[in-house]
């Protein structure tokens, strides 16, 4: 009985260590993947920004070009 505890206490310790492991490796994996859906959502939001700012400043062009060929350097 006792060669069969010694073998289960060092199993347990290594299931209990594995587990612990495997917690801490998905709790860091979670927050590395939070960090880069808020990086995803800053570069969404950034890219956003910028199309509506070149839409701004080429909308005058695409009015200019209809009406007038010469007026975009045709």
């Amino acid at each position: 009985m006792k060669q069969a505890e010694h073998l289960t206490t060092p199993r347990a310790v290594i299931q209990r260590d594995t587990e612990e492991m495997s917690h801490n490796v998905r709790a860091e994996l979670d927050a590395v993947i939070r960090q880069h859906v808020l990086f995803l959502q800053a570069v969404e939001e950034r890219h956003l920004l910028l199309r509506k700012r070149a839409q701004v400043i080429v909308k005058p062009y695409d009015v200019a070009g209809a009406l007038d060929p010469l007026a975009m350097g045709l």
